[in-house]
């Protein structure tokens, strides 16, 4: 085995400490709490807005699919095969928004501030 192999490592153990053991420990709470079973999956399935969101969720899901297919493949080609300064501005593109979220309401001040946002929030939130 190769010895840079173990670089891996560290990246693998937060991997599973970051989302492997949280799922895994989701999914076994969904069939096992209060007891073992499907019961908490039943009200997806009996109250028409349970099944109005999980509807709403694939369709949106169905829709931006491909869109997002459509956009990140010439992207991606264009950032691999790029000029420097191309690579530059599309690398600013596509991570910028991933750093700041904007949310209507918190512009408006109706929401407090949350523990979990993104970096750079403080920046257009005020």
């Amino acid at each position: 085995m190769d010895r840079r192999a173990w670089l891996l490592a560290p990246a693998l153990l937060l991997l599973l400490a970051a989302f492997v053991w949280p799922v895994r420990w989701l999914l076994l709470r969904a069939f096992t709490e209060p007891r073992l079973g499907l019961q908490n999956f039943v009200l997806l399935w009996e109250r028409p807005v349970y099944l109005r969101v999980v509807g709403n969720t694939v369709l949106i899901a169905a829709a931006l699919t491909p869109a997002c297919l459509l956009l990140g493949f010439p992207v991606a080609h264009a950032m691999a095969h790029g000029g420097p300064r191309l690579r530059r501005w599309l690398t600013a593109m596509v991570l910028v928004p991933s750093m700041c979220s904007f949310n209507p309401r918190r512009q408006h001040g109706k929401c407090g501030r949350s523990r979990f946002q993104p970096p750079l929030t403080h920046c257009i939130a005020s």
